[in-house]
């Protein structure tokens, strides 16, 4: 089996549609090492292994299904303080 055989690329526009955040902040997240590289497929354009978003999309699940409980009850403390700074805005 030849390398790459199976292989699926994405674009950046398909990776938008899955994943909520800007262009501007998948390469910052990309440049921090917390996103998959893209993989250049011609002298302007590139692309994502698709295998490799749904990876990072199911870490991101997982973390979540996973969160200790004490930081769910301080993630739900800080929303709750929110939702009640910009209820009673002065």
């Amino acid at each position: 089996m030849s390398r790459g055989a199976g292989v699926r690329l994405i674009t950046m526009k398909e990776i938008i549609n899955r994943i909520p955040y800007s262009k501007v902040h998948i390469y910052r997240l990309m440049s921090m090492g917390e996103f998959p590289a893209s993989v250049r497929v011609g002298a302007q354009r590139v692309a994502w292994v698709e295998q490799e978003i749904d990876e990072w999309i199911e870490e991101r699940i997982y973390a979540r299904d996973n969160l200790p409980e004490s930081h769910e009850a301080i993630a739900r403390r800080k929303l709750a303080r929110r939702a009640i700074r910009s209820r009673y805005k002065y």
